[in-house]
């Protein structure tokens, strides 16, 4: 599966942030109780907003999607233990890539629960006014979503030139 787009570009997530100053320890101790997860996952999301020039009635759509993503975000950051290098990381990135940057800090343990989690919440709260497919798969399996023209025996749409 490809990384969570917490940066719901992920899922064309996911989850921004709102940059603070750096808050909690420096190093690659624990981030502190809650403040410095909040603070990277809304930043998060606050970069990689996938509603930027997106149809106004669709974002709107969206907003509880993205919602429910930034606190599965913070649940995991919490409950993984995120260090607060990957915290840190978070809240200074102004860019998608910058992100998956961070992202690359965590251990693999804590990128799948990341991954599963974001998938499912995704999945879970995904508006009908914008449904897209996000599916879990396992790395590198090559399978595709449920419903996909892959996956459903359909014939894949040909693009018009």
């Amino acid at each position: 599966m490809k990384r969570a787009a917490l940066w719901i570009a992920g899922a064309g997530f996911i989850v921004g942030a709102v940059g603070a100053g750096a808050c909690g320890k420096s190093g690659g101790g624990a981030a502190s109780a809650g403040g410095d997860c909040q603070q990277a996952i809304d930043h998060a999301l606050m970069v990689s907003d996938p509603t930027k020039g997106m149809d106004p009635k669709q974002a709107a759509a969206l907003k509880p999607m993205m919602a429910a993503m930034a606190k599965t975000g913070v649940e995991r950051c919490l409950g993984d233990q995120w260090k607060s290098d990957v915290t840190g990381c978070m809240k200074k990135a102004s860019t998608s890539a910058d992100l998956n940057k961070c992202q690359d800090a965590l251990t693999p343990a804590q990128h799948k629960s990341f991954d599963d989690a974001l998938a499912k919440t995704a999945s879970a709260n995904m508006p009908a006014e914008v449904a897209v497919p996000v599916a879990p798969a396992a790395a590198g399996d090559g399978s595709a979503a449920a419903g996909s023209a892959a996956g459903s025996g359909a014939a894949p749409e040909t693009p018009t030139p």
